[in-house]
């Protein structure tokens, strides 16, 4: 928990329940009393900690996961229907590229969140700029579907 006290000088200083009952020094050079708990409580303002940008509502949870698990099931069932007359190593190809791409989609939504899966959904170059900006985070989907795509074009031909 973190409270606001104000020096004479016009500034606040921000101050933790830890610090109850001490002394600070400004950034004007003047010495700050910091208050007992008790008092702190009761005059200062309360500043409320900061949000974590990783969390979700739950929500928006279930919304992301829902949207992603349709759009794989999609994605699998067009797969098996259009590689059934070309052969089980197109189709382990291309598996591998919908498992990587699905990846992806995780660790979008994990780095990013859901608004930037749902934009990746809708404008699929998005997920090879994120591969791309992101590189740390998801250089292991995006290798695998290379390799996925490869597999799938040689299995075609």
């Amino acid at each position: 928990m973190a409270f606001e006290i104000p020096c004479e000088c016009g500034r606040i200083l921000v101050v933790g329940t830890g610090q109850a009952g001490s002394h600070l020094r400004c950034t004007c050079g003047k010495m700050v009393d910091v208050p007992s708990l008790r008092n702190l409580k009761a005059q200062a303002v309360f500043r409320p900690d900061p949000v974590d940008a990783h969390t979700r509502s739950t929500t928006d949870q279930i919304l992301l996961c829902l949207i992603v698990s349709v759009v794989f099931l999609s994605l699998f069932l067009f797969g098996i229907l259009s590689v059934l007359g070309t052969g089980k190593f197109a189709f382990f190809g291309y598996s591998l590229m919908l498992v990587s791409h699905f990846w992806l989609f995780l660790v979008m939504a994990k780095e990013s969140g859901g608004k930037a899966v749902l934009m990746a959904i809708f404008v699929p170059i998005f997920s090879w700029v994120f591969a791309i900006i992101r590189w740390d985070a998801s250089k292991w989907p995006a290798m695998l579907y290379v390799v996925g795509w490869v597999i799938f074009v040689v299995g075609m031909a």
